[in-house]
C-alpha cells in the first residue's frame, strides 16, 4: 500500500484481529471457483478467506461485489453485506 496513513490504520486493525487466514491451496482453489462465477481476483481471496476462516460476515462497501455475491448466495459458505446495512440490522436487532 503505497498511502503510509492508510497501511497504518490496516495494520492497527490487524492487531486486533483474531484469527489469521493464510493463502493456502485451498483458499486459491477457492478463489478460483470465484472468478469463474465472475468475481475480480481480489474480490475472490478475500470471500475465499472469509469462507475458510468461517467469518459470520465479511463487509464491503463494494456495490459490485455485493450485487455479485447477491446473486450468488446459495454458493457462499459467508454472508456478504454492506457495512451500514449490517449494523443498522445488528442494532435493530438489539432493540427487540
Amino acid at each position: 500500500m503505497p498511502d503510509h496513513d492508510h497501511r497504518n490504520r490496516v495494520r492497527l486493525a490487524l492487531e486486533k484481529a483474531c484469527l489469521n487466514v493464510q493463502l493456502t491451496t485451498e483458499v486459491e482453489a477457492r478463489a478460483v471457483e470465484l472468478q469463474e462465477m465472475g468475481f475480480k481476483a481480489y474480490d475472490s481471496l478475500h470471500v475465499a478467506c472469509a469462507e475458510i476462516g468461517f467469518a459470520d460476515v465479511m463487509l464491503t462497501t463494494d456495490d459490485r461485489l455485493l450485487k455479485r455475491a447477491k446473486r450468488f448466495r446459495s454458493e457462499l459458505s459467508v454472508r456478504i453485506e454492506n457495512p451500514v446495512i449490517w449494523l443498522m440490522e445488528i442494532l435493530g436487532n438489539e432493540e427487540t
